[in-house]
Order: structure tokens, then sequence, then C-alpha cells
């Protein structure tokens, strides 16, 4: 025979407890969730940009150090950009730039829109030159992606990147 005071003992919780966890853990979900999915695309549009800042310094570096002529191409319709050394034995006067550096990189998918401004332009092709024997050049590109826009400008030697409010 079980005693009375046994069978008032509560085991688990009630339906009202179950369901007040679960509204509050939906709050934090729909709280949580935006936020970390535009950090992502702010973060990709990020990594574009410092691939591009990586590959300039690695044009001035190679063109102060080996006197030679680079350049950053730019192929818009492509969405892809790399590095060129110049070459007088080639046709066009340049050539792909040998190992990791000279690695054709995708845009994002994020990316919506790329601006160049002081850029030489050819077809869909859009170029900055680090030559030492002319001086160094004076750009700007604007990275325009899905919720974020972001600014690289080169003057010279020195290479500014910022976010700019849409």
């Amino acid at each position: 025979m079980i005693s009375p005071t046994i069978r008032n003992i509560r085991c688990g919780f009630t339906l009202v407890e179950l369901v007040i966890v679960l509204m509050i853990i939906s709050v934090i979900t729909m709280v949580a969730v935006p936020y970390a999915t535009n950090s992502g695309k702010d973060l990709s549009g990020q990594q574009f940009c410092l691939n591009i800042i990586q590959m300039i310094r690695y044009a001035i570096s190679k063109a102060e150090q080996d006197n030679v002529s680079i350049r950053i191409v730019f192929d818009i319709k492509n969405k892809t950009f790399y590095l060129e050394e110049k070459n007088n034995n080639q046709e066009d006067g340049y050539e792909s730039v040998e190992g990791q550096p000279g690695k054709v990189m995708q845009f994002g998918k994020d990316i919506v829109n790329v601006e160049f401004e002081n850029f030489e332009s050819e077809s869909n092709l859009r170029t900055l030159v680090f030559d030492p024997a002319a001086g160094w050049p004076i750009g700007r590109i604007d990275v325009i992606g899905t919720g974020f826009y972001k600014v690289i400008e080169i003057d010279g030697m020195e290479i500014k990147a910022f976010d700019k409010a849409k």
C-alpha cells in the first residue's frame, strides 16, 4: 500500500512550464539569427577587401624590390582579380605572377558591385599599375555587397580601408 505522502510528490514539468521555456528560446533565436547572418556577410566582404589589400601590398613590395612594373587586374565579367608582372617578351607586355601571390582570386558571392576610381580601363578589365619608374598610383575601390559597403583607398604606398554608410 502506498502512503499518502509519497503520492503527492511531483515528477517532471508541467505543460505550462515547457511552453514558457520554448517561448523564451524562440525569442532568443529570433533576435540572434538575423544578427549572426549579417555578420557572416560582413566577414565575407571584409575577407574580400583583405585579399585585395594583401595583393596590393605584395605588388608594392615586389615592384620596389625587383624594380619591375606590377599590375593588379580586376576582371569584372568573370568576377576575378589577379597580379601580372611586366615582361617585355610577352605580346601584351605582362605575364601572370607565379606562385601563391599570382593566384586568381574570386569575388565573394555576396559582392554586388565593385567600382573603381583612377584605374586603367580596357573592356571588362580594370587595372592598377605599380611602377617604381613611373611613380605610385592613386586609386579607390568601392566594394558594395549585400548588407555592407567598404572602401579601399590607395595613395601611393599608403593603403586605407574603411566602412562606408550605405
